[in-house]
């Protein structure tokens, strides 16, 4: 072997299967699609997941908390990723529009989140209420987001908020001041689509992420 495979990353694995599950849910507001059994190999793109280094966001200080993204960037020739081409297909597809008018960055993107319980009260508060608008206008906004992990306890997931016009969030918001409009379970290898100017955020309803790392993907494009 000439290179260590630790270091080098298999960038197919990240290929949309073509019998991915999904389902149309109208929140009234907007509508969601829920995917699951999105990567073929999803065992295979979990472990590729975890060769690309974690930068720490927030104020994250690996002592309390962790909370970290990874990127992965593609801008040579013959270095891309299936994932930016089979997203816009499947875009072009639930959206019923042109692949032509799909926007997306060549680019695969990874959260870590993990915390302590003096840090984080779970029980009483949401983490990282937000929204994606410093990526497009309100209209044509699409995010994804891939549940990474191989198992999931009950109450772990992500939630959707009633839409508010800022983009200005604390990190931390009592659950009675936001309460969900839709809640989605995690899964391993499921993933939600959805309008991301809609306020969203992780569902911790558990301990978890204090034992473990929890992982997501994410994914931008915009309709033009």
């Amino acid at each position: 072997m000439l290179i260590n495979s630790e270091n080098i990353i298999d960038l197919d694995c990240f290929t949309i299967n073509p019998s991915v599950l999904i389902q149309e849910i109208d929140l009234g507001c907007t509508k969601v699609y829920t995917m699951d059994n999105l990567y073929e190999k999803f065992e295979h793109a979990h472990e590729e997941m975890l060769k690309l280094p974690f930068c720490p966001v927030h104020k994250a200080d690996n002592i309390t908390h962790f909370d970290g993204r990874s990127c992965y960037e593609y801008n040579m020739a013959k270095t891309g990723c299936p994932l930016t081409e089979d997203y816009k297909h499947l875009i072009s597809q639930l959206a019923e529009v042109s692949v032509d008018r799909i926007e997306c960055k060549d680019r695969i993107l990874f959260n870590a989140f993990k915390f302590t319980p003096e840090w984080f009260d779970y029980k009483n508060n949401w983490y990282n209420v937000h929204n994606d608008m410093s990526y497009s206008d309100y209209t044509n906004m699409i995010s994804m987001v891939v549940f990474m992990n191989k198992n999931y306890e009950e109450g772990e997931g992500i939630n959707i908020y009633e839409y508010k016009d800022t983009d200005k969030f604390e990190f931390m918001e009592p659950k009675e001041k936001f309460p969900p409009i839709f809640t989605l379970q995690a899964q391993p290898n499921r993933a939600i689509l959805f309008n991301g100017h809609m306020p969203h955020g992780p569902r911790i309803g558990t301990d978890q992420f204090t034992k473990e790392t929890r992982y997501t993907q994410v994914a931008f494009a915009t309709i033009e």
